[in-house]
């Protein structure tokens, strides 16, 4: 079975793959679910329905830190004894204790005022994020953020309700909980608990792990975060690429600060547009992504990724050329329809592309006063645009 992976099938925990790979000395897990019950729950009765049991597990693979991805790791562990293993750059963000969480809120809170966020905006996400009241069922139901176009203004109502089950009293939904309204993501599971523990070993770029008569190479991906990785079975020519290649969701940049330092921010984009052309190299037969089905044209996927960022960077150069100069002027530029939820991943979208075109040579970078703006290199770039 390892050697063709025909009866691979994943288990569906949440929105999230995960999936078991049948050795002669036990199982390797590629990434785990979100920490809950509900979601423990889920990934126990998937593996007895393959025919395995959680404490078969010898190794986790994680494809990246991310908690949907690494939240259940240390509880398979605990029931397993099996060890846990991510790239090194990622490793750092899984002993994400308080302090290193609080700071990472300052850098954050930073970065997205100089970048001309308002103050006031900011507080109503943190504290709605803080309270998981934000986020809609559906979320063409939720306030358009900007009126039309060309100025763009920021409806205030938009920010007006104290959370989202407040501006729409008649609906149920199962994102929200009675008792203080706690978001409980698309599933109903309840959190049980962040992500907070140190994995066995780190890997590197190229590196093998083997498990009985089975060998992932690991394939560095930085992008989506500083240590993504895809893990590619030659024999079988499976690729698995945690959220590096989706099937039609396009992955959010994300933005990281090296060493907690608000002076070192990784430039997501740039990675992430460099890593689409590594994985292609691959002799892929079968592509399993973290999320969504199989994908079974890969270099499709590729072209529909990079064609996506293509033309998302030409909306950022077009709105720069216009005499928008700080992120969030250029933000309704390119998200129109924006809802205020969505307030940090279309910044950090934009600040990507931004990066790209800085890179390219199209746009130039200054800090004034602690306030980031960006301009045109000269006019040939605006006779581009």
């Amino acid at each position: 079975m390892v050697q063709d992976m025909v009866a691979l099938e994943p288990v569906k925990v949440g929105s999230t793959n995960c999936y078991p790979i049948d050795t002669d000395q036990g199982l390797i897990l590629i990434d785990t679910g979100t920490n809950s019950d509900a979601l423990w729950e889920a990934l126990v009765k998937g593996l007895k329905e393959l025919g395995h049991d959680v404490s078969d597990a010898r190794l986790v693979l994680l494809t990246h830190s991310h908690s949907d991805h690494s939240g259940l790791a240390e509880r398979v562990r605990n029931a397993s004894g099996a060890k846990i293993a991510i790239h090194r750059e990622d490793a750092a963000y899984l002993s994400y204790n308080q302090s290193k969480r609080t700071l990472n809120r300052r850098n954050m809170h930073d970065l997205m005022i100089a970048s001309g966020v308002p103050e006031t905006m900011l507080e109503w996400f943190y504290s709605g994020a803080r309270r998981g009241d934000i986020w809609p069922k559906n979320w063409r139901q939720a306030e358009p953020l900007f009126g039309p176009a060309p100025d763009y203004a920021i409806r205030l109502e938009a920010l007006s309700a104290h959370s989202y089950k407040e501006a729409h009293p008649e609906e149920e939904s199962p994102h929200f909980q009675h008792k203080g309204h706690v978001h409980t993501g698309g599933h109903g599971e309840l959190p049980v608990g962040g992500v907070n523990f140190v994995p066995d070993f780190t890997f590197e770029d190229d590196e093998d792990m083997s498990l009985g008569d089975a060998t992932l190479r690991a394939v560095h991906t930085p992008g989506h975060t500083p240590g993504h990785c895809c893990f590619y079975h030659e024999a079988s020519g499976a690729v698995f690429t945690g959220d590096h290649i989706l099937k039609r969701i396009t992955p959010n940049p994300g933005i990281h600060f090296h060493d907690e330092d608000s002076e070192k921010r990784f430039h997501s984009l740039p990675e992430y547009l460099r890593s689409l052309r590594k994985v292609l190299d691959l002799n892929a037969k079968r592509v399993l992504p973290a999320h969504e089905e199989e994908i079974y044209d890969l270099p499709a996927s590729v072209e529909r990724l990079e064609h996506h960022h293509d033309r998302r960077s030409e909306k950022v150069l077009e709105a720069v050329v216009e005499g928008r100069y700080r992120p969030f002027e250029i933000m309704p530029h390119v998200f129109p329809a924006l809802r205020a939820f969505a307030l940090i991943p279309a910044m950090a979208e934009v600040i990507g592309h931004l990066d790209i075109l800085e890179e390219s040579g199209s746009v130039k970078v200054e800090s004034r006063d602690g306030n980031i703006f960006y301009s045109l290199i000269d006019d040939r770039v605006a006779g581009r645009a």
